[in-house]
Order: C-alpha cells, then sequence, then structure tokens
C-alpha cells in the first residue's frame, strides 16, 4: 500500500455530509487515490459507495452510474476477497439500484459475517430493513453501528432516520440533534428534523430549522435538499415556495436528468396526486435508488391510499417480512 494512496483515501472517509461538494471532493480524493495506489481494494469499495452516492442525491442517472459503482465494488472483492466493506456496498448496490432484496441482504449479511465490527454494514443492514418494513430489527442494527462509534455523526443519523422511517419522531429529533452536534448542519438533516418537530405540532421550532435549512441549498444542484424541504414548508403554510421549486425543477428536468423519486415527494406535500404519481412512475421506470422506500416515507402519507401509488408498491415486489 503506497502511503500517499492511504492519505487520500482517508480524506475520502470525513466526506460524510449530505452535500454535492462533499460528495465530489471524496470522489477525487478517491480516484487520485486509485492513481496511487491500483490494487489498494478499500479506496476502490469506497468509490463504489460514492458514486452510488450521487444517484441516491438525483445528481446523476441511476442507469449511468450503477455501471461504474458496481465496477468499482467488484475490482475491491477481486482485490481483497475478505474485505467486508466491499460486500456491504454491493449489496446496497443490489437492493437499492436492481431491486435484487434477497441479494442484498446476503450480501450485506455477508459483510457483518467477515467483520462482525463494520459500521458500514450494520449501518446498511439497518437501512435495508427498513425499506422491507423490518423496523424492530432495522433499529438494532443502526443502534449497534452507534455502539461500535458514538461520536459518528453517520451512525447516529442512521439510527435517526430508522426512527423517522418508523414515526418515532421524539427519538428521531433526539438523534437529529446528536448528528448535528457531531457533524455540523447540511440542509437535508435539517429538513428531516424540521418534518419531525412539524409532526409533533412543533411548528415554530419546524419552520425555523427548515428556513435554516434552505439557505445552506445550492439552487439548481440540491434536489435532495429542496425534495425534503418540501415538507416542512407545505405543512408550515409556505406552499407557495414550495411551488416555486417545483416550477424550477420541472424546468431544469427538460434539460438533464433528475430524480423522478425526489420530484415526488417535492410535490406530495402539495397534495397533487396526479403529479406525484407521474413522478413516481418515472422514478420507478428510471430505477431510482430512492424507490425502496416508498412503503414507508412519511412524506407519502396523504396519497399513500392512491390505487395507481399503491400499484406501484407491488410492482417494487417486496420480500414477505
Amino acid at each position: 500500500m503506497e502511503p500517499e494512496a492511504y492519505d487520500l483515501f482517508l480524506k475520502a472517509q470525513q466526506e460524510k455530509a449530505w452535500s454535492f461538494e462533499s460528495t465530489e471532493r471524496a470522489i477525487s480524493y478517491l480516484e487520485q487515490s486509485i492513481q496511487k495506489d491500483p490494487e489498494y481494494a478499500p479506496s476502490h469499495a469506497a468509490l463504489a459507495s460514492f458514486y452510488s452516492g450521487l444517484a441516491i442525491a438525483g445528481l446523476r442517472k441511476p442507469t449511468e452510474i450503477l455501471s461504474m459503482a458496481r465496477k468499482e465494488a467488484m475490482r475491491a472483492i477481486e482485490l481483497d476477497s475478505a474485505l467486508a466493506v466491499a460486500y456491504s456496498v454491493l449489496g446496497t448496490l443490489k437492493y437499492r439500484f436492481d431491486w435484487d432484496f434477497s441479494g442484498g441482504e446476503s450480501n450485506i449479511r455477508r459483510a457483518i459475517s467477515l467483520n462482525e465490527n463494520s459500521l458500514g454494514a450494520h449501518s446498511a443492514l439497518a437501512y435495508y430493513l427498513s425499506c422491507v418494513s423490518r423496523f424492530d430489527e432495522s433499529v438494532k442494527e443502526a443502534l449497534k453501528a452507534e455502539q461500535l462509534d458514538p461520536n459518528s455523526t453517520g451512525t447516529a443519523q442512521t439510527t435517526a432516520l430508522e426512527y423517522y422511517f418508523q414515526g418515532r419522531y421524539d427519538q428521531a429529533i433526539e438523534k437529529f440533534d446528536r448528528a448535528i452536534e457531531l457533524g455540523g448542519n447540511s440542509a437535508t438533516r435539517l429538513a428531516i428534523l424540521a418534518s419531525c418537530y412539524v409532526r409533533k405540532g412543533m411548528n415554530t421550532q419546524s419552520l425555523a430549522c427548515a428556513e435554516q435549512g434552505r439557505k445552506l441549498v445550492l439552487p439548481g444542484v440540491d434536489q435532495m435538499a429542496d425534495a425534503y424541504l418540501a415538507d416542512p414548508f407545505s405543512r408550515n403554510g409556505k406552499t407557495d415556495q414550495v411551488l416555486e421549486w417545483i416550477n424550477n425543477w420541472t424546468l431544469i428536468s427538460k434539460q438533464r436528468y433528475v430524480d423522478g423519486w425526489l420530484m415526488a415527494i417535492m410535490i406530495a406535500p402539495t397534495g397533487n396526486r396526479d403529479i406525484t404519481c407521474e413522478w413516481l412512475e418515472r422514478g420507478y421506470k428510471e430505477r431510482s435508488p430512492n424507490m425502496p422506500w416508498i412503503k414507508k416515507h412519511p412524506s407519502f402519507d396523504r396519497i399513500s391510499s392512491d390505487p395507481r401509488f399503491q400499484d406501484l408498491v407491488r410492482k417494487m415486489n417486496f420480500p414477505e417480512k
């Protein structure tokens, strides 16, 4: 292992915030690391993870990014067949992009079998379990990751999201506060925290949090942030502002890729079922890596009974519990 390659790998690992700039920096560090040492497996695995993050954030089309991410994950396994994180990343690619739920779970569990103390593998399993509605197990895995590194903003955030998906808002707020204490603000993190507050009737705190998050958004870049901010803004009577974002992103979509799922969660809080379902259908066709959360995402609570929505849930072919 080349020392410079390892140093660049470590720099990339510090880039964990939900932001475009952070992801781009991490990818640059990892590409340089691989140039320095093409056989350093952890850099390949990490690059696969950050590549997939571009699609998850709506920054790249899933069909474009998947082949790049899968190539790097498989290269990591080829170089080190005992590297737990490589199987964890591969498992995430399988269930989030391929919607191969059994393949995703088996690879993530293989990662844990190789390294019981893998933060990434326990977090990955927590996310997988929540998307297939095995919520007690998902929280257990998230808390396991926290126990392994109590000072990690990423593990606190994972637990916060597990509580959020379950509607356990008091606990989600506590964990989001912890994640912010450890790792600072991000627009998306503040947006989801604001959603927790508004669902508890804490509208003043919700709006203040949402407005703070909006100040961190890069207009026309941070689709994920706008999408998640739509919920607290709409529920706090600021629907006109959300409609402006929707119009802006609709115009952008005529010029370049935008994520159908993220458009759907931006539109759903405004109550427009028809357009929400149209964008969800687009997300399904384009294999948005966020679609596995369709069953339980809080932003869809007002449209979940719509037959078109229920049809998409069925088409995802989720495994039996």
